[in-house]
């Protein structure tokens, strides 16, 4: 099993990129060329979501980050390594954008019907976070206890998707181990659009000779027979923030922030409608 440590000696490797989804990076228009023909293979022909980019020195991805800005290239999230000269890349087509603001509108629902509101937890979307090891990532959707944290600190709660399991297990590591338990709650969400059936774990850092990722909850929905299995998802309040709930809203801290069967099966029926 993938972990920080095979991120660090090979991304591509903890990613379990194929060589046939690496390129060696070359000229930009070669680049581009090789992420336009994965992201349409991903999208209508049901090919992988992630690929690599080899061979990508600083200057380089200071290059392709600015052809980015331009908004011409299809959307992805991008974990870069510089130390390695690799880019790790999650193909994000429109489905998975519109998906990712369906998880959003979720969560910041619940977050309101608890009075956590923006000034609480800040939302800060795919905002690329600095790594301790050097690298740089984007999440699907972060948040940020701002009462102890500023706007650009690293955030306590963090939001992957995918169709991939097993690759996002690996962000989930990642994102809990890298900066030693900062990030303090992970949910992945894993789409499978055949079997209309949606996977989410949630993940958190256990202290034992320093912090180690570990899923602590799984929860399956199965929206063509409309069950839903381990409901309700229970993302703990007090894991997110830097500071005692009692401090902060008006209730107790035994009081879980749970979203049930009926809110997962409603999302999940906007998801695939």
């Amino acid at each position: 099993m993938a972990d920080l440590n095979d991120a660090i000696s090979s991304p591509t490797n903890a990613y379990h990129i194929s060589p046939a989804d690496q390129h060696e990076s070359t000229t930009m228009q070669d680049t581009i060329a090789f992420i336009e023909t994965k992201y349409y293979a991903h999208i209508h022909d049901g090919g992988t979501q992630f690929i690599s980019l080899l061979n990508l020195p600083e200057d380089k991805y200071q290059a392709f980050e600015a052809k980015r800005e331009e908004h011409t290239l299809p959307s992805m999230r991008v974990h870069y390594y510089p130390s390695h000269a690799t880019a790790i890349m999650k193909l994000a087509g429109n489905t998975h954008e519109t998906t990712s603001r369906e998880i959003y509108s979720m969560i910041r629902d619940t977050f309101v019907s608890f009075q956590i509101r923006s000034n609480i937890l800040q939302p800060r979307g795919a905002s690329r976070q600095m790594m301790a090891d050097g690298s740089s990532k984007e999440p699907d959707d972060c948040w940020i206890p701002r009462l102890t944290r500023s706007r650009d600190d690293f955030p306590s709660f963090v939001v992957e998707l995918g169709e991939a399991i097993h690759q996002l297990r690996v962000s989930a590591r990642m994102w809990i181990e890298d900066r030693n338990g900062m990030t303090r709650v992970v949910l992945l969400v894993s789409v499978d659009w055949m079997s209309q059936r949606i996977r989410m774990e949630r993940w958190e850092g256990i202290d034992a000779d320093g912090i180690r990722a570990q899923c602590v909850q799984e929860v399956i929905i199965d929206y063509a027979n409309t069950t839903v299995e381990n409901a309700p998802l229970f993302l703990p309040l007090w894991l997110m923030l830097d500071a005692p709930i009692q401090m902060i809203v008006a209730f107790d801290q035994d009081q879980l922030f749970l979203i049930p069967d009926s809110t997962l099966l409603h999302w999940a029926h906007d998801v695939f409608l």
